[in-house]
Order: C-alpha cells, then structure tokens, then sequence
C-alpha cells in the first residue's frame, strides 16, 4: 500500500543527494527532473528484485548492482561527467550499501533463529492443552 508513495519520496531524495553531490564535488548544475527521471528507470531492475527477495535475499544486492550501471550509464551519457570518478563514487555507495545489507540480513536471520528456538516442542504442548482446555 506504502510502497509506491514511499519509492517516489526515496526517488526524490535520493536524486537530490545527486544533485548537490554533482554541484558540489563535481561543480556541475544539472537538470534536477533529467536527473530524477535518470534516478527512476535506474531503479526499476532494484525494485522488480526487491519484489522478489523473498526467494532469494542476495539477489537485492543483483538489482543494486544493475541499477548501479544505469546509472552510471546515465550520467556520464547525460550530464557528461567523468566516468572513472563516477564509477568509483557508486562503487563506494555500493559497498556501503552491502556492508549494511550484510548486517541487517545477519541479525535478522539471528533473530529468526532465537524466535524458533523458544517454541520448543514441550511449550508448543502445553499452549495446545490450555486452548483445548478453555
């Protein structure tokens, strides 16, 4: 229900994390809605995988690769920006990216299994015998 609303919003600010990044680093002023469009169909291929994680939780980081490439593709096409220094720059974000998808997948998976290890057999037992017994 939230997702559409809450892509374009990260869309939004992401793309304005490019656009002073650019002004600012690369002393370039670039169209913001050239950029924003770029920043969309970039991420398609990462939101299509997203949808589809729940099968394999690895391929997220296949989607943000893919997406990586358009845009790097984008902006050296559109905006004519230095390609090495670019790559080098989503290399980085992707990196960070999956440092952090890495740690949130094991702790996730940490707490999944504490969560199954605490429905024990026995106490699966005993829950069943107090609602039957109500």
């Amino acid at each position: 229900m939230f997702f559409p609303i809450t892509t374009i919003v990260t869309n939004f600010l992401v793309s304005g994390f490019f656009y002073y990044t650019f002004l600012f680093f690369y002393r370039r002023n670039v169209d913001f809605r050239k950029l924003y469009t770029i920043n969309v169909f970039a991420n398609l291929p990462f939101i299509v995988l997203t949808i589809i994680s729940f099968l394999l939780r690895p391929i997220v980081l296949v989607g943000l690769a893919v997406t990586g490439v358009l845009l790097l593709v984008g902006f050296v096409e559109n905006f004519k920006l230095p390609k090495q220094s670019i790559a080098r720059f989503l290399l980085i974000l992707y990196l960070i990216y999956m440092v952090m998808w890495v740690v949130n997948t094991l702790q996730l998976s940490k707490e999944e299994n504490s969560f199954h290890n605490m429905a024990t057999p026995e106490s699966l037992d005993v829950l069943e015998k107090e609602l039957k017994g109500k």
